[in-house]
């Protein structure tokens, strides 16, 4: 799995060539965890994934700005 930073497309690709296959997700302090995970086996590089139910998000657009909401 990845975290962090967005893993960089070419180190993704070396991995995928290797056989392995990461799972990249997305979340940040102010949501308490992990909001976006890529689901096994249905990995897309560059995408951190659909939204973990109940997760509501969009892109600010006038900046933007990611936003979430979630219970």
């Amino acid at each position: 799995a990845g975290g962090a930073a967005p893993m960089p497309m070419a180190l993704l690709q070396w991995y995928s060539r290797l056989g392995l296959h990461i799972n990249e997700g997305y979340g940040m302090t102010e949501n308490l965890a992990v909001s976006h995970i890529t689901e096994p086996g249905k990995n897309q590089q560059g995408s951190v994934g659909p939204a973990y139910e109940g997760v509501e998000h969009r892109l600010d657009p006038q900046t933007g700005e990611i936003q979430m909401r979630s219970p």
